[in-house]
């Protein structure tokens, strides 16, 4: 992945999986109205921007009966997720394709419905009143009893009228509102009534690479007023990232890897495509491969076809399914590229593949005009080839070569949601049409597709016009081709480049190529604001200067400069001023929204600071306010800062800070953030821990005092020595632990050690036990003894600390041994 995406949902579940009974029957009935929340989690693509979350589901039974023909009180849902809802647009400026479902519309005879044409057997039919709903002045309904006796719905007060039964939501960043929503008990014994959400998509790549470090997405719901509908586990885990492909690039039998220095070689004398490689991608999970539209593993949700008031999309409905990129880059002057139209069973020599039917789970990809390109009267927009090797059995189109750059798109039409498929594209080359190819190494990205630039606030927020699905470019190029010497290596570094490879306008800078005096290369840009200062060509050791242009807009924009098949990133922020991400306030740790005072706290967001710095702390010295440019005020009082970044700051709140309701604000160079409010507490305690691996957890490492040696778990921190065993007294490490005696400084850096004014328990496994001690013993850094006790089980024990009042995070553990 590429480093500038270092900082963590993927099928969503089937449309109709886990449907709970709609006015059917249940295991429970009459007694007070209550109703419980469920979700099925599943695994969710780390690089998606407009990731299908799984339907959450209101299950409720019970309450009192209504008089026949009064009008059914309403309800707000408001939909939270730990990220921001990318749920296309249908109505501007914030209607969406978010849909919550009244018993289950159109699914009988799947699903019995006790009431002829009512629940499952009712028509689907859309509420029109959007911000209303069925509140007064909308789609007002109003209670009946069916001849059975169970409770049932009509638009009319004086005669059964079917009402509507799906409601559209309002995007508002990280929530959906449903306004308006009937709430009718189902009363009856037996009897449920079900409110399913549906077609929530979230930014899964805003936690992957940038916003919060973690594994989990979660989904909640809140009700106003809460009294009238009673919500047992209102938050849900809606499903956890992985990384959802691996992208590999062989020789073209397949049987080993391209040469990593530079790809295959290309004799600049031969006649027709010769083949090159072969380009695979290996899903990370099932069903990281989705068709548009199927009955399993889509990247459409609930789809409301045939819906005249919006003609542009059906709701629901995916622009296309997963399209799989190769960008091709730096190829020589006089190169032809030709690739594969289909997926090919083996290797190079494979005959292309025939579309499997519709309902077939055979792996099949086809190339198509681009990876935004649309669906025409409801089919793919494949490309035809253009001529064809291995005797005419398998099918090329030629990639058009552009300035050294050209790429390639297939599509997934068929595919099988339970297994884990492998997609291979061959590539062919050739010289032109006059027998000529400069000397070059030319190289490929490949990545899921259509994709949009990192920290763009515009491409990764819901929108009405973006595609769906979409995702983060984040892939490494490595060489394809090379035209010349088959011994030559290139390495090619930048100079004053920072981590994010952020420039500044008006910045010279300078890229060395090392490599073989015999070797050549030739360096050029995707971007028209990255202008060469010098050679762009040459043989041997050398330099390419460039300078980067002012940015003439308020958002963030990237570039490449392709030298030898290698690239150097270069990004640059924008003029706006800085923007603080929902829920972006949270500690480092284990990241809980919030602030205390004494606590470090990380800020993610965009434009929060020009460079990246951190702190150079002395001993007695102040601690800095001002880094790069950029302040952080914390309840009006300026926060010391550690680090400073394009999309992170760390900062220690002042101890000056009050409890409740306070502002954040951060500046950059003059321009200041919105103040955004967020919770300060007493505490804000979080366990030194580092994330799993493969699952969505945290381990804590911590430290034997007699030997120094780390332990914990070895396969979420390679320091670690051991586990922790029974009886150990081992120090553990913790942020936010509040008031000390005496009071300590937030302004010092200081190494003294201030005792915890508070008491508390750490929960370890079965045990509540007491610290042998607990101190500040440097800013914003505790440390607890604690002793483990002689009975505590083996395995992963979940640990948290307990103030009484508050706690730290959950999904949290400490790995013991015996």
């Amino acid at each position: 992945m590429k480093t500038r995406c270092r900082l963590i949902l993927v099928a969503a579940a089937t449309l109709f999986a886990g449907l709970a009974g709609a006015q059917v029957a249940g295991s429970a009935g009459g007694g007070p109205l209550a109703c419980a929340a469920t979700q099925t989690p599943g695994p969710l693509r780390r690089d998606g921007v407009s990731e299908l979350l799984p339907d959450y589901v209101v299950t409720c039974t019970g309450g009192k009966a209504m008089a026949s023909g009064a009008a059914i009180p309403t309800v707000t849902f408001t939909v939270g997720l730990s990220t921001s809802v990318t749920s296309r647009i249908l109505v501007s400026p914030y209607i969406s394709e978010a849909m919550l479902l009244i018993d289950e519309p159109g699914t009988y005879p799947a699903i019995p419905a006790p009431v002829p044409g009512y629940g499952p057997a009712a028509a689907q039919n859309v509420c029109s009143s959007y911000v209303r709903g069925a509140g007064p002045g909308g789609c007002v309904q109003y209670a009946f009893t069916s001849a059975s006796g169970v409770p049932i719905a009509s638009s009319s007060p004086n005669t059964l009228t079917p009402p509507a039964n799906i409601f559209l939501g309002m995007v508002s960043e990280n929530q959906v509102i449903f306004s308006g929503i009937p709430i009718l008990p189902p009363v009856t014994a037996g009897i449920e009534r079900v409110f399913r959400i549906a077609n929530i998509r979230g930014n899964v790549s805003e936690l992957g690479y940038g916003v919060i470090f973690t594994t989990e997405v979660l989904e909640s719901v809140a009700i106003d007023p809460a009294y009238a509908l009673p919500l047992t586990y209102p938050v849900q885990l809606a499903g956890f990232f992985q990384d959802e492909v691996n992208p590999v690039v062989r020789t073209a039998d397949g049987v080993g890897f391209l040469d990593p220095r530079g790809g295959a070689i290309l004799n600049p004398f031969s006649q027709g495509p010769a083949r090159l490689a072969l380009l695979q991608f290996a899903e990370g999970f099932a069903s990281a491969f989705k068709t548009r539209v199927a009955p399993a593993g889509s990247e459409s949700g609930y789809v409301l076809p045939g819906q005249g008031r919006f003609p542009e999309h059906d709701p629901g409905l995916a622009d296309f399914g997963t399209r799989l990129k190769a960008e091709f880059h730096n190829i020589p002057e006089g190169v032809r590229v030709f690739v594969s139209v289909t997926n090919l069973a083996a290797n190079a020599a494979s005959p292309t593949i025939p579309q499997p039917p519709a309902a077939s789970t055979a792996s099949y990809a086809a190339l198509v005009a681009g990876e935004d390109a649309p669906y025409v009267n409801g089919l793919p927009p494949v490309v035809s080839p253009t001529g064809s090797v291995n005797a005419q059995a398998t099918a090329l189109a030629e990639i058009p070569i552009v300035n050294g750059a050209g790429s390639a798109v297939w599509e997934v039409l068929n595919a099988d949601p339970a297994a884990i498929e492998t997609l291979s594209f061959g590539v062919w080359a050739s010289p032109g049409a006059n027998g000529y190819a400069a000397l070059g190494t030319g190289a490929v990205e490949m990545s899921f597709a259509p994709t949009t630039l990192f920290g763009d606030p515009y491409s990764t927020q819901a929108s009405a016009s973006l595609p769906v699905p979409r995702f983060i470019y984040s892939f490494e190029p490595r060489p394809i081709l090379t035209v010349g010497p088959s011994t030559c290596q290139y390495a090619v570094t930048s100079n004053g480049l920072d981590y994010f490879g952020v420039a500044a306008a008006g910045d010279t800078r300078m890229v060395t190529v090392t490599t073989a005096p015999q070797c050549s290369w030739s360096a050029t840009s995707d971007a028209a604001w990255l202008r060469f200062t010098g050679n762009t060509s040459g043989s041997g050791p050398g330099t390419v200067g460039y300078s980067v242009d002012a940015n003439p807009s308020s958002g963030l924009r990237e570039g490449l400069i392709w030298v030898a098949g290698q690239s150097v990133y270069v990004q640059q922020l924008g003029t706006a001023a800085p923007a603080i991400a929902p829920r972006g306030i949270v500690d480092p740790w284990n990241y809980t929204p919030g602030v205390a005072a004494g606590a470090w706290v990380s800020i993610y967001g965009s434009n929060l600071a020009s460079v990246t710095q951190d702190w150079q702390p002395q001993p007695g010295a102040k601690l800095p306010t001002t880094l790069g440019g950029v302040t952080v005020s914390i309840d009006g009082i300026v926060a010391p800062l550690q680090h400073v970044s394009p999309y992170l700051i760390n900062a220690l709140v002042p101890a000056g800070v009050h409890e409740g309701q306070v502002e954040v604000i951060v500046s950059n160079n003059n321009l200041s953030s919105a103040p955004i409010g967020v919770t300060s507490t007493r505490y804000l305690p979080a366990i030194y821990s580092l994330p799993a691996p493969s699952y969505p957890r945290y381990y804590v490492t911590a430290v034997d005092p007699s030997t120094g040696q780390y332990l914990g778990n070895v396969t979420a921190d390679r320091r670690v020595a051991r586990a922790v065993r029974p009886g150990d007294t081992i120090d553990l490490y913790a942020i936010g632990l509040g008031p000390t005696t005496p009071a300590f400084p937030t302004d010092t850096f200081f190494s003294d050690a201030y005792t915890v004014s508070s008491p508390f328990q750490v929960v370890l496994g079965p045990s509540r036990i007491v610290p042998v001690f607990a101190q500040l013993i440097g800013p914003g850094l505790y440390q607890v003894r604690i002793t483990v006790p002689l009975d505590m089980p083996a395995g992963d024990q979940p640990i948290w600390i307990d103030f009484g009042t508050i706690e730290s995070a959950q999904g949290v553990y400490l790995t013991v041994q015996q």
